[in-house]
């Protein structure tokens, strides 16, 4: 004998399906989103870091164009995304004792006696490429920044 069927359940996975599977899809959009802010931001940090270094060294070996074989360094270093040598910025700075004073890096000499003097390297650009959903916020640009010591 046959037993009848109060409601009919074709379709119930489908439907079950279609509800599961949007929020799923924005939670891997955002995974994937978010990957690639955070992959070009250490990427950003880590080239401003190998720029501040080759500023601090070649500055203190007294190098003539220290400054723009670091930020020739740094843009070199980006793996993602691309940077121009101009858009690396380059500058000495030493700590007044409640913030960071720059001044024009000629030299690993202090303009004040007894402060060390640091080379500051700052790359920044933008992520607008990164905001193909305009459901996420992602940030409008990205900026790497490192300090290094320059012992002269």
């Amino acid at each position: 004998m046959r037993r009848l069927r109060l409601r009919d359940d074709r379709g119930a996975a489908a439907v079950e399906f279609a509800l599961v599977s949007i929020p799923l899809l924005m939670l891997l959009i955002g995974i994937v989103t978010y990957g690639q802010v955070f992959l070009r931001q250490n990427s950003l940090t880590n080239a401003a870091r190998i720029g501040a270094r080759t500023a601090a060294i070649e500055v203190a070996a007294n190098r003539s164009g220290a400054i723009a074989d670091a930020q020739s360094a740094a843009a070199a270093a980006t793996v993602m995304p691309t940077v121009a040598a101009s858009q690396v910025t380059i500058s000495s700075v030493y700590w007044n004792g409640s913030s960071y004073t720059a001044f024009t890096p000629t030299s690993c000499t202090s303009p004040v006696a007894g402060q060390t003097i640091y080379m500051k390297a700052t790359i920044t650009v933008s992520s607008t490429d990164l905001s193909y959903s305009s459901l996420l916020p992602v940030p409008s640009s990205l900026t790497g920044t490192a300090v290094m010591r320059c012992d002269g």
